[in-house]
């Protein structure tokens, strides 16, 4: 097996953002979920018109990896070296509930019905990253660092994979979390299930 290091990492929640621990916005409480990732979009300086026709999911995926896929990274190493691995426990379901109503009320539209699948999040990244690396969407019972970890070294051992994002996000009745992790052969901390973890459950 590989071993990775934690170079960078990410985290979004209905309370703010944070990038390597240190605070990037905090966000409005009265504000629902969608109105908060629109002022993240302008507090990160985006311009990327698509991110507005994405679902939930999508939108704080593309957010948190904004954070990691900086330049740096991406002149580091081609498109098909960095990897991304996700998952979560509710897969695609506000996009799914919210196609079914749209389904019941006989106006289903394709623009909802597209982001019926959780992996679309990574179609999107890789999409506005230009990444032609591999990929994988888990469905877990909870957070698994100890899974995300061993694919990581996984693909780092078996194909051109240098560097891996990896990650748990969900968006589900207007709460919304990620937490994206950037892993590398070389980087700043040795890549633990302990650090992962305690950056995941770590409340601010």
């Amino acid at each position: 097996m590989t071993d990775l290091n934690l170079t960078s990492w990410s985290k979004i929640t209905s309370a703010g953002i944070w990038q390597d621990g240190k605070p990037v916005l905090h966000f409005n409480e009265d504000e629902d979920a969608s109105s908060k990732l629109k002022s993240a979009y302008k507090e990160l300086g985006l311009s990327y018109p698509k991110f507005f026709k994405m679902d939930g999911l999508c939108k704080i995926g593309l957010l948190a990896s904004e954070l990691l896929l900086d330049s740096e990274v991406k002149e580091k190493y081609a498109d098909d070296e960095i990897a991304l691995i996700l998952s979560n426990n509710h897969s695609s379901l506000q996009s799914d509930a919210d196609h079914v109503k749209q389904y019941t009320e006989g106006s289903a539209s394709p623009a909802v019905f597209v982001y019926t699948l959780p992996n679309i999040v990574i179609g999107e990244i890789c999409i506005r990253h230009k990444l032609l690396g591999e990929s994988n969407f888990y469905i877990f019972e909870d957070f698994r660092s100890n899974q995300l970890l061993e694919q990581a070294s996984l693909l780092m051992n078996a194909t051109p994979t240098k560097a891996c994002l990896v990650g748990w996000l969900e968006y589900y009745e207007n709460t919304f979390e990620a937490v994206f992790f950037l892993l590398e052969k070389e980087g700043t901390y040795p890549a633990t299930t302990q650090l992962l973890d305690t950056i995941k459950y770590t409340q601010y």
